[in-house]
């Protein structure tokens, strides 16, 4: 149960081990029992550990719920933000 309680801390935990550059979290609006508490878990991530993170919202039910151009422009936006932290760390 505490995995289900405490993502945040099990996610911080496995940082490390996996040198993991920055995590997605990717809540589904019509799947409410995975996606609560997911913003959450994100907000104390980032206020634990210095590791970036990507919010993407979708739905499985209805397609209008979405933007693919807005989706598209925050993964970009998301993955330069991680080679320009990449690139200022080799620096």
């Amino acid at each position: 149960m505490d995995s289900m309680f405490y993502q945040d801390r099990v996610v911080a935990d496995l940082l490390g081990p996996f040198q993991v550059d920055g995590v997605v979290y990717h809540p589904i609006k019509s799947c409410r029992t995975t996606s609560t508490g997911l913003a959450d878990s994100r907000r104390s991530l980032m206020a634990q550990t210095n590791v970036p993170s990507l919010f993407i919202e979708s739905d499985m039910m209805d397609k209008r719920v979405v933007s693919e151009a807005q989706l598209k422009n925050r993964i970009d936006a998301f993955f330069e933000g991680l080679a320009t932290r990449r690139q200022s760390a080799l620096a």
